[in-house]
Parts: structure tokens; sequence; C-alpha cells
């Protein structure tokens, strides 16, 4: 009886301990970390960048330069890609005046987009306003190779290139634009003025007549178109009268 007790002490002892160890390995073991908390969304900035850009672009459709190029600052500080925001704040320093400002905000456009066409205009435009004819006829003929249509490239082109002293080129481009648009009183006059400078008489009265009849509201445009077309005729152009002085 006596060895019985012992034994079932024993084997108690025995599973007690087990049971404790079991427990003591529960209790160590490390808790399983908590998971990351999850990073609040971000919103992009799109809506507001979107704004910058069509305000700032609605601002210099409506001459409020100074509120324009603000805004289209915002826009491409927001939108670093973004080539029209940059070609718009262009144009609006191209608006003030700022005109190393502008090439430099036309010059971005380009390099984020190189068909751009109005960007390369208007670069060309600008440096042909500015004097450097050289800088702006690859501008001009890279823009007529993207839109052979818009009359004023020519135009620019053609100027450019008679700067130049290329009379040829400069008539090519007059006449292009000229067709595009037949009765532009500009396009005409300078027409008219490059044929005559060549030496083609007959060519330079036909276009000087053209520009009269276009230009028929525009008494200082027809007085030059028929002082230039006597000159070419040999005739001495005809002196206006002075008014007569009414009588009392």
């Amino acid at each position: 009886m006596k060895r019985t007790i012992a034994a079932l002490c024993v084997v108690s002892v025995l599973a007690c301990a087990g049971c404790t160890g079991e427990n003591k390995a529960a209790v160590e073991k490390p808790a399983p970390k908590p998971a990351p908390a999850e990073k609040p969304a971000v919103k992009p900035p799109v809506a507001a960048d979107a704004h910058s850009f069509e305000a700032g672009k609605a601002a210099f459709e409506a001459k409020d330069v100074d509120n324009a190029i603000t805004l289209l600052r915002e826009a491409v500080l927001a939108q670093p890609k973004n080539s029209e925001a940059y070609y718009y704040l262009g144009r609006a320093y191209h608006a003030k005046g700022l005109t190393a400002e502008a090439a430099s905000s036309y010059r971005d456009a380009i390099k984020l987009d190189k068909n751009n066409m109005w960007a390369r205009y208007d670069l060309g435009r600008l440096l042909a306003e500015t004097d450097d004819a050289a800088g702006a006829i690859p501008e001009l003929e890279k823009a007529i190779a993207l839109k052979a249509d818009y009359p004023w490239s020519h135009f620019f082109l053609g100027n450019c290139l008679k700067a130049k002293e290329n009379l040829d080129g400069a008539i090519k481009e007059y006449d292009a634009a000229r067709k595009l648009e037949p009765k532009n009183v500009s396009f005409l006059q300078a027409l008219a003025g490059a044929y005559e400078e060549k030496g083609e008489k007959d060519l330079a009265i036909k276009t000087w007549e053209a520009l009269s009849a276009a230009a028929s509201d525009d008494p200082a445009r027809v007085k030059l178109a028929a002082d230039a077309i006597s000159r070419l005729k040999g005739e001495t152009p005809k002196e206006e009268k002075p008014a007569e002085e009414k009588k009392d």
C-alpha cells in the first residue's frame, strides 16, 4: 500500500513538472510583433495643379498678365513635366516684355515636347523681334515642318531670311504666307517690297496693286502702294494738293 501511494506521488510530481515546463515555454515565447500601421493615403495634387494651370491660362487669355504669371509659375513647379504650362508661362512673360524669361520658358516647353509647334513658333517670333535672325530661323523652320498652313510662321521666317540677305528665300516664304491669306496687307507689303528689292519689276507692281486693293480702308497703305507703283513705272508720284482755306 505504501509503495502504491509513493508511486502515485512520483507520477503526480512528474506530471506537474511537465506542466510547469510547458507553461514556462509558453510564457517565454516572444509575442508576435503588431502589424505596421497603414500609412494614410496621400492624395495626389492633380486637381490643384490642374487648377493652377487652367486658372493661369484663363488669366492670360483675359489679359491679366501679372496674375497669369503668378499662377503659371505655381503650375510649372507643381507639374514640371507639363509642356503647355511652360508654353503659356512663356507667352505671359512675352506679353509682359520679359523676353529672356519668355525665351527660357519656351525652350523648357520644347525640351518636354519637341513637337510643341506653338512653342517653337513663339520662340522663333520672339527671336525675330529681338533681331536674332540666326536663332529664329531653325525654330520657325521646325514650326513650319509641324504645321505648314500657319501663315505667320512663313512671314516671320521671310523677315529673318531677308535680314540675312537671302531675298529668294524671303520671297518664297512671303509668297507662301500670301497664298494662305491672299488679302493680308502685311504679307502683300512684305512680298511687294522684296520683289522690288530684287528687281522683279512686273511682279512688284502686280503685288503693290494687290495691296492697294486689299488696303482700300487704309489711306496710308494705299498711298504707299501708289508711290511704289509710280516709282517702278518711272512716273512722278502724285503730290496731294494742300487743302484750300475757306474764305469768309
